[in-house]
């Protein structure tokens, strides 16, 4: 047998081909994961990634690096995060790699896990480290038991906000990943964290409207957007009231459709001044609703660009409230008024009395056969009687309109004062007392309620005799002062010992006035 060749030329031979056979399939291995990395690069940035195809992008990216098990964390809490609080989507290659166990991740501090991790991902830089060196001998364990060799986590990070990070794990061998592997990476984090901001986004946004939404369902007020014309925009009103102001009675029209003249021009009105001035404004009205006149106030304000916004609120019960305010002062003013006639008519009641006994008495005591200046005084306090009775039953009617009326006659105070020196003139002699009295040559005619001016005067008068000691002087007099006729009881005391108990009593009714009826 001839041999074609020396043995360890053809063993050289075979090994060269081997080689090249081996350079080649690897060649071809490297170029088809540079191709599979540049397809997967171009699918992330070439199309939108959407929450349907999460999972097609990431086991994109996780044959693209070589990882066995790709996953994402989504970061619900505030600033960087310090908990892993929910995964969303996790891709797992077939028959390698088991799921990761979420709850027990999900719940892990992010120091605890590593302190080097949180420090990465707080400032976007990507996480790699080999199970062997994880610092954390519990972490380093349940990695093992997960069959972890290798861990990469790409922080997702985007205009200074942390949306979370994807996670990567290396379950066959130890992996580091090369400079394909890392711009892939690169990519991924600005494709995901774009994704994730739109869904952060997008759950702030409804998050927004169904507080909006409740707010408006819940608040009290009616809020309507108008254009500067005049047209009902938008309306939102309350459940309770719907029935009464149905949505289809305001949007697309007008204010004058709605509300009637002249309110309607009063609240065009203020929409140009809150349009003109950019300042807030404020209106009461009533309107007519099924149930029954109600009272609204509105607070207009711009809104918008050439938009006008009402918050109106329904104030009918404030308006009950003030209502029976007024009715209860009304109430109070009528029982004092009532108490202060009573403590009134009960000096007026006695002023006559105490002169009828001082008339009878000296009509007992007196020798003289006529009496019939006395009798003359005992009828006019009768009829004084008579008059405070008729006032009496005037008051047991206050409640009913014009009840309190006055008579106003033209009335000489002089003739008045005379009339009073002369009935009180009984009840000063019998506590031994003078009484005098000061009145001009010129009658002083004014127009009062006579019978309501004596009894007032009467009452003073009566005080002045009361209170001044036996053997004291007081003085009644009528004068005009600016315009202003007065009369003034005035009490002499002679005997100092008695001064300071008994001080003077002067009062003036102007013409005109209240107190001069």
């Amino acid at each position: 047998m001839q041999e074609n060749g020396p043995p360890g030329l053809l063993l050289a031979t075979v090994r060269l081909i081997t080689d090249e056979k081996q350079q080649e399939a690897a060649l071809r291995k490297q170029l088809a994961l540079q191709g599979s990395l540049a397809h997967c690069a171009q699918t992330l940035l070439r199309d939108q990634i959407t929450s349907e195809t999460v999972p097609e992008a990431l086991d994109h990216i996780r044959r693209g690096i070589g990882a066995d098990r790709a996953y994402i964390f989504e970061n619900y809490s505030a600033g960087a995060g310090r908990l892993m609080v929910r995964m969303a989507h996790e891709h797992c290659a077939p028959d390698i790699a088991p799921s990761l166990p979420n709850l027990t991740w999900q719940t892990l501090d992010y120091t605890s896990f590593d302190p080097a991790l949180f420090e990465c991902l707080s400032v976007g830089k990507v996480y790699h480290r080999h199970t062997g060196q994880m610092p954390i001998p519990a972490v380093r364990h349940a990695l093992e038991t997960e069959e972890v060799q290798s861990v990469v986590i790409v922080p997702l990070y985007r205009l200074e906000q942390w949306y979370g990070f994807l996670g990567f794990d290396y379950c066959r061998t130890l992996h580091t990943p090369d400079a394909a592997q890392w711009s892939l990476l690169s990519t991924a984090t600005e494709v995901f964290s774009a994704y994730l901001g739109r869904v952060h986004n997008r759950r702030s946004l409804q998050l927004s409207q169904e507080r909006t939404q409740a707010l408006l369902q819940n608040i009290p007020d009616l809020l309507f957007v108008h254009s500067l014309e005049g047209v009902y925009l938008e309306c939102y009103t309350p459940t309770e009231v719907q029935p009464l102001l149905p949505l289809a009675q305001f949007i697309g029209k007008h204010v004058r459709e709605v509300l009637p003249e002249p309110m309607a021009t009063q609240v065009l009105a203020v929409f140009q001044q809150v349009a003109q001035g950019k300042t807030r404004q404020q209106i009461e009205y009533p309107l007519e609703l099924p149930d029954g006149l109600h009272y609204f106030e509105a607070h207009v304000v711009p809104f918008g660009e050439n938009q006008i916004l009402s918050v109106v609120r329904d104030i009918t019960e404030r308006h009950r409230a003030a209502a029976q305010r007024v009715q209860l002062l009304a109430e109070q003013e009528r029982v004092k008024v009532l108490q202060q006639f009573i403590s009134d008519a009960s000096h007026d009641l006695m002023t006559p009395l105490s002169i009828l006994r001082t008339s009878t008495y000296l009509i007992e005591r007196a020798p003289q056969i006529d009496h019939r200046e006395r009798l003359r005084n005992i009828h006019a306090q009768v009829d004084r009687l008579e008059s405070l009775i008729s006032d009496m039953l005037m008051m047991a009617h206050l409640d009913e309109p014009a009840a309190l009326v006055y008579r106003f006659v033209p009335t000489d105070l002089c003739q008045m004062v005379v009339q009073l020196y002369q009935d009180f003139m009984p009840l000063a002699r019998a506590k031994d007392q003078t009484l005098r009295v000061q009145v001009p040559s010129v009658p002083q005619v004014v127009p009062v309620d006579g019978d309501k001016l004596r009894r007032a005067l009467s009452n003073l008068l009566n005080n002045a005799l009361k209170y001044t000691p036996e053997g004291a002087r007081v003085e009644v007099s009528a004068q005009e002062r600016a315009r202003c006729p007065m009369v003034r009881p005035y009490s002499m005391i002679s005997r100092p010992e008695a001064s300071s108990r008994t001080p003077p009593i002067e009062q003036r009714w102007p013409v005109g006035s209240p107190r001069a009826r």
